[in-house]
């Protein structure tokens, strides 16, 4: 099972966004300012995401517009043989 403390920066990760599985890089791992609990911003492989890694003028994270997403552990597993962008 994936937890916060086994995910690392930098590791390759399958994304459920929208009811479909999307891959990325995660380049963000702790708290977000004005949300509870501990989230995850991932790079995506595709322009599926609604952000560059920012979110409410804080930056968290750099990725292409629409390639960046923030989500929680529920929504994430361990991706194999994925190609970066």
């Amino acid at each position: 099972m994936l937890t916060y403390e086994n995910v690392t920066i930098g590791q390759r990760v399958e994304v459920l966004q929208k009811g479909q599985i999307v891959y990325g890089t995660v380049l963000y791992k702790g708290p977000i300012m004005g949300r509870r609990g501990v989230w995850l911003g991932i790079d995506l492989t595709t322009p599926d995401g609604d952000n560059d890694g920012t979110l409410k003028g804080r930056v968290y994270f750099r990725a292409p517009l629409n390639y960046g997403i923030f989500t929680t552990i529920d929504n994430v597993r361990l991706a194999k043989n994925i190609r970066p962008r």
